[in-house]
């Protein structure tokens, strides 16, 4: 017990200064949770991509084919970047109205 303790004390700073930086983003950062509209960054792909790759699940289409048409002239995009974020992302878009699309992304990414 008094080796967890001098532990504790020893790194008490340390845990302070982590305390800190994460109560001061955390009240910095709450505008940003509170906004519900994507923001125009790669969210945006991420968005429309995670939404083709449910759809193109949903009707059975090979894993990684599904043809991105909104990027550029169109591209196979699973076969050179990683899909599960996508995955993931896919049936909570997919399943969501059309109004609630970006609210339901913006939280689950």
């Amino acid at each position: 017990m008094n080796r967890a303790v001098a532990r504790l004390r020893q790194e008490a700073l340390g845990l302070a200064l982590l305390a800190v930086a994460l109560v001061f983003n955390a009240v910095h950062l709450l505008g940003e949770a509170r906004v519900s509209a994507l923001p125009l960054n790669d969210d945006v792909f991420h968005a429309v991509a995670s939404q083709r790759l449910g759809e193109a699940i949903a009707a059975g289409e090979p894993f990684l084919d599904p043809w991105l048409a909104d990027w550029g002239l169109g591209f196979p995009v699973w076969r050179s970047y990683q899909p599960l974020p996508h995955l993931v992302a896919a049936p909570f878009v997919v399943s969501a109205s059309a109004e609630r699309k970006n609210v339901v992304f913006a939280r689950v990414a």
